[in-house]
């Protein structure tokens, strides 16, 4: 029996992929495309990177991968931060949507066709409640917006949200003023966080939420 092939969903915290002359990590890029992409079968849908470190004089086509068309929210001001989106060339995006308050990053597209939004988000350890609320309420006007009939798209929101105090076997134990507005707004969405293991030392910074 052939099973058929399933679309996959990849989030790497990229600690600057930026291909810089003078950059350490100019070698990360042609790695996503040998390993993640040449490397899998089918290659994945959609391809979520957080900690960019990207600025505004990078062009797309400097961090492009074959195959993908990218979305980025750079923070320019701030060293560090910023986050992108690869999606399959075969997904076609009726709309794209970005927040960055030199803080906070997310990057967020619409497939119209198979009623989907996937975000990429970054938020910062010092990151101050208000701007996360903020980013949290602009993606929730986004998705209110391109809900059909009331019907709420299927929801892929990845990133780096550096909520060390979060222990998600036991979820309503934490320590951050902003993790109310987001167990409210995974609540509004009906999303599940569905990474199992830690992803830096004890702590799970790097997660997947979906309503799928």
């Amino acid at each position: 029996v052939v099973q058929p092939a399933v679309s996959t969903v990849v989030l790497i915290n990229g600690q600057s992929v930026s291909p810089a002359a003078n950059s350490n990590c100019r070698w990360k890029i042609p790695f996503i495309q040998e390993t993640i992409v040449n490397g899998s079968s089918p290659p994945p849908a959609v391809i979520a990177v957080t900690e960019t470190w990207l600025k505004d004089y990078i062009t797309d086509a400097q961090v492009s991968i074959k195959g993908y068309n990218v979305y980025r929210s750079d923070r320019d001001k701030r060293v560090g931060g910023g986050c992108l989106l690869y999606l399959h060339e075969q997904l076609l995006v009726k709309e794209v949507t970005e927040y960055n308050d030199q803080e906070n990053n997310m990057v967020g597209c619409y497939i119209e066709s198979s009623h989907t939004f996937i975000a990429s988000i970054y938020r910062p350890p010092d990151s101050n409640s208000t701007g996360f609320s903020s980013l949290l309420s602009h993606l929730q006007d986004t998705i209110d917006r391109i809900s059909e009939n009331h019907r709420m798209p299927d929801l892929y929101i990845l990133g780096d949200f550096n909520f060390p105090g979060i222990d998600w076997k036991m979820p309503l134990s934490y320590h951050s003023n902003s993790v109310p507005d987001f167990f409210d707004f995974m609540d509004k969405n009906q999303l599940s966080q569905i990474v199992t293991k830690p992803t830096r030392g004890d702590n799970t910074l790097d997660l997947a939420l979906t309503n799928v």
